[in-house]
C-alpha cells in the first residue's frame, strides 16, 4: 500500500515538474537589466532577453519605434546591441524623484526567430532618486553688522538643483 502511494507521489511530482518547466520556455522574458529599483537621471537602460528576439541585420540599428512604453512618458531611442540585448537611450533623461513603469511592447519580439510571444509579466517599475539633503553647513554670523547679536545660518546642498522659492513645498 505504501509502495503504491510512493509511486503515485513520484508520478505526480514528475508531472508537475515537467509541466512547470515547459511553461517558462513558451514565452520570451527579460532575463536581466542594468538597473534595479533606482536609476540615474542620465542613464541608458539595458534589457537582456531570455533568447534571441531579432535577427543579426537589426543589431546596431537605432529606431524610434516604441518597443517599450514608459509612464510617465520618456522620449528616447532604441537599439539592439546583440540579438538578445536592447538599449533604451533617453533623449533628455529622467525626471528627479519620479516613479516610472516600463511596459514591454509585443513589437520587441515581432521578428524573433522562435516566433514566441513576450511573457505576460511585461511591466518593470523603477524610480529616480528622491530629493535629499547631501550636506548641511551651519555657521554663526551677526544679525546686523556690528550688533553683536548671533544668528545661526545654514547652507543646504541637495542631490538636485532646487529653486529656493519651491523648497518649502518639497520638505
Amino acid at each position: 500500500m505504501i509502495a503504491i502511494a510512493l509511486r503515485s507521489l513520484k508520478l505526480i511530482s514528475l508531472i508537475v515538474l515537467l509541466t512547470t518547466c515547459g511553461r517558462s520556455g513558451d514565452t520570451i522574458n527579460v532575463s536581466s537589466t542594468n538597473f534595479g529599483d533606482e536609476v540615474a537621471l542620465q542613464q541608458n537602460l539595458v534589457f537582456t532577453f531570455s533568447e534571441y528576439v531579432v535577427k543579426e541585420d537589426l543589431v546596431g540599428v537605432w529606431t524610434d519605434q516604441e518597443l517599450i512604453s514608459f509612464s510617465p512618458p520618456v522620449a528616447g531611442r532604441f537599439r539592439f546591441t546583440t540579438t538578445r540585448e536592447l538599449i533604451f537611450s533617453p533623449v533628455t533623461g529622467f525626471v528627479p524623484g519620479t516613479d516610472y513603469t516600463a511596459t514591454l511592447e509585443e513589437a520587441i519580439v515581432s521578428g524573433a526567430p522562435s516566433g514566441k510571444p513576450l511573457t505576460s509579466d511585461r511591466i518593470i517599475s523603477f524610480n529616480t532618486p528622491r530629493l535629499r539633503a547631501e550636506r548641511i553647513d551651519l555657521f554663526w554670523t551677526e544679525t546686523v553688522a556690528g550688533s553683536g547679536r548671533p544668528l545661526l545660518r545654514a547652507t543646504l546642498v541637495f542631490n538636485y538643483d532646487v529653486d529656493p522659492s519651491e523648497l518649502g513645498s518639497r520638505l
